[in-house]
């Protein structure tokens, strides 16, 4: 009773893809009914005292917005994601991929001739490029974006994935520790079970490259990680080339 929590509720809805750095949030809000009746039920459930806990990445081009929306009340925790992994783990849910044509595919997947995107140079290579490839060049779109956010203080925390994975009674503690009213939301302990890639699906044989630009390794750099495939090669190939053990 004291937070409405939801994952992804509205999906692929929030559209990335045309939303990314939208010159005209409001414009885009009266453009699009579903996001306009969804932050009209934040507005309720603000109003009747209670919080608002969302997660997933779609959200992320709205983050602004809501921050002049909901001014002093919004708290954005980044979580970073490693860029290999996030690549591989994208690309075995077949994003870029002809066999997946569902709406993340059409609104949310970004594309180097998107309106709002950044990474200019990927436009020429991306016929040429893997699906692993794309899924990285999105992997760095969306922490650009996220560098972006942090720069003009609308980031409340940056936490990594590992940290999650490995300590999700840690993690929930460091969410509490942003705010006091984030104390009092959370107060109950955290019940997280350690469920980690409960979707488990292999890769083709023919993904046999991680190739990508200065710009995507530089922002790796700045969030702590190196694209090392060698380092990761024998976790890649156990995780996303073999099948899961039972055949399942």
């Amino acid at each position: 009773d004291r937070a409405v929590v939801a994952h992804e509720p509205l999906r692929a809805g929030y559209r990335p893809r045309e939303c990314l750095r939208m010159p005209d949030p409001a414009a885009s809000v009266r453009r699009l009914p579903d996001v306009e009746r969804h932050f009209r039920a934040w507005d309720e459930h603000l109003a009747q005292g209670r919080a608002v806990i969302e997660t997933g990445w779609p959200i992320f081009p709205w983050l602004p917005y809501l921050a002049t929306r909901y001014p002093g009340a919004l708290d954005v925790v980044h979580l970073i994601r490693d860029p290999v992994r996030t690549a591989f783990s994208m690309a075995s849910h077949q994003y870029y991929s002809p066999q997946r044509q569902d709406d993340y595919v059409r609104w949310a997947a970004l594309c180097p001739t998107d309106p709002g995107v950044r990474l200019g140079e990927y436009v020429a290579l991306w016929p040429r490029l893997n699906r692993v490839e794309r899924c990285l060049y999105h992997w760095a779109e969306v922490h650009r974006f996220a560098e972006e956010l942090a720069a003009s203080g609308r980031v409340s925390t940056q936490l990594r994935g590992e940290s999650l994975f490995a300590d999700p009674q840690g993690f929930v503690a460091q969410i509490r520790a942003i705010d006091p009213a984030w104390r009092a939301v959370l107060a109950a302990p955290c019940s997280a079970e350690a469920v980690v890639d409960r979707y488990h699906w292999p890769l083709d044989a023919g993904i046999d490259g991680l190739r990508y630009t200065e710009s995507v390794a530089e922002i790796a750099r700045r969030q702590g990680y190196a694209i090392d495939v060698d380092r990761q090669r024998d976790a890649l190939i156990t995780r996303f080339f073999m099948p899961p053990a039972g055949g399942g």
